[in-house]
Order: structure tokens, then sequence, then C-alpha cells
């Protein structure tokens, strides 16, 4: 019943997003009590709000195998449907976290183990911190300086690389 409730409740919150975009965003550093789906281990961060049913999120993961010597990238999933909050769920509470990850990561709808109870603490964060920044489509990508994409762009190493320390 918590989940049912927890869907209710971030679907809720997505509908009355109205919040004004902003420039750019606060310290990344914070970003790991989000419990994101981490790829890649270079030395700047990245973080990309997406959605498990984005087709344009799709994109942007087939893109990350290049982006991963370079920059850490710390994907967030959230919904903005009921399907999608499922699987965010699902992913989050999954039992073994690196197949939560290779099923996002290559697009899969497949069910995993899930362990109960689940700690949805940091999913909360999550949909706060997107609530912050405004987050009203997906992706949305959070280069190492702060700046913002709503979107994927058509040239992503060249962006995040504007934003490099």
């Amino acid at each position: 019943m918590a989940g049912l409730h927890l869907r209710r409740s971030v679907l809720a919150g997505f509908l009355a997003l109205g919040l004004p975009g902003i420039a750019t965003a606060s310290s990344v550093s914070d970003w790991h009590d989000l419990a994101p789906i981490v790829v890649g281990d270079g030395g700047e961060v990245v973080a990309v709000f997406t959605a498990p049913s984005c087709p344009v999120c799709r994109k942007l993961m087939d893109q990350l195998p290049a982006l991963a010597e370079r920059y850490r990238v710390l994907i967030l999933p959230i919904s903005f449907t009921t399907y999608d909050a499922q699987r965010v769920r699902m992913l989050a509470c999954a039992v073994d976290q690196e197949a939560a990850a290779r099923t996002l990561l290559l697009h899969q709808d497949v069910r995993l183990p899930q362990q109960e109870p689940c700690d949805l603490s940091a999913i909360r964060a999550r949909y706060e911190k997107a609530q912050e920044l405004g987050v009203a489509s997906v992706p949305f990508i959070v280069r190492p300086d702060g700046k913002i994409s709503r979107g994927l762009r058509p040239d992503l190493t060249a962006w995040l690389a504007r934003g490099a320390h």
C-alpha cells in the first residue's frame, strides 16, 4: 500500500509542477544521496534525470559509454506516468542493483526480485530535487558547472566539455 501512496503523491507533485526554469543547478556534491545509477568513473560529475519509457532518454543512455572515461554520470530515474512510477520503484527496490542498472541502460522491461520492505527515502529526495530544479520533462541534464539542458543536445560531448572545471 505504501508504494501506491508514493505513486499517487509523485504523480500529483509532477502534475502540479509549473515551476519556472532556472539557469543553473545547485552543487552536484549532494546528488549521491539520491540513489543514482552511476555510469563511468571520470572526474567530472554529470546528473541526468530520465524516465524508463522516454525514447529520447534511451538515445542518451546509448551515448553514455563514450562519456564514461571523462565523466561520472548520475542517472536519476523519475516518473511522469503510472507505468514509469512502477518502474522507478522497481529499480530502486531491486535486490540486485547492478541488474537494475543494466535493465535501465539496456532499455529492458523485465521484472526484478524486490527487497521488502524497501526504503524509498532517497527516491523521495530525488523527486524533491527534481521539483527544486524545475524538471518538467526528461532528459534533464546538469553538467559539472551546474548549467542545465532540457532535452538531449545534438552534440552532447561538446556541450558537456564547455562546463568542465
